[in-house]
């Protein structure tokens, strides 16, 4: 959290960061031991994990909110994540690594499954959508209550990714 509070000029971004914090902390630290089956690299999963709020406390607009909380956990459960792999000398590429780049769906590196690959080659707003419903598992409201869309919006997102997603995967040869 000290940290986090580095990257923070604003008092005001500061103070949310604390009451984030606050809140959150024991959520959060609860979500990466439940990852990492470890004490100690749990808290070095919420440091990192703070260190990426601060980084985005400008996505942040109220503190007590479910979309809030969602974005806290998902960072929370992502630092997890990428501890686990690094304990474990396996070697990943997150889908924010990959995704950050231009043109990055022309260049999906070859190790990936193909499931991920496809994943990876959906437009912003599909994947997006897919992640939350599949991999993080929210319901539609959810969904739509963290992307400020509406449910139908969030409906038709799904339902036209997963028809993406199926293209794709046919094109490689997978058939469900």
């Amino acid at each position: 959290m000290i940290a986090g509070m580095a990257l923070i000029d604003e008092p005001e971004q500061q103070v949310k960061l604390e009451q984030i914090y606050d809140t959150y902390r024991s959520l959060m630290l609860y979500r990466a031991r439940e990852i990492l089956h470890d004490d100690y690299w749990a808290e070095d999963a919420l440091s990192e994990a703070f260190i990426k709020i601060a980084k985005n406390i400008e996505k942040v607009r109220e503190v007590n909110s479910t979309e809030t909380r969602h974005f806290v956990v998902i960072i929370a459960e992502r630092a997890a994540i990428d501890l686990y792999h690094k304990r474990n000398n396996h070697t990943t590429i997150s889908l924010d690594e990959i995704t950050e780049e231009p043109g990055y769906e022309e260049h999906v590196p070859q190790s990936l499954s193909p499931l991920v690959a496809a994943i990876v080659k959906l437009p912003p707003s599909y994947r997006q959508v897919i992640l939350l419903k599949f991999s993080e598992g929210y319901n539609n409201r959810e969904i739509a209550q963290i992307l400020g869309y509406s449910v139908s919006k969030v409906e038709k997102l799904i339902s036209r990714g997963k028809k993406k997603l199926q293209t794709y995967l046919q094109e490689e040869g997978i058939e469900r």
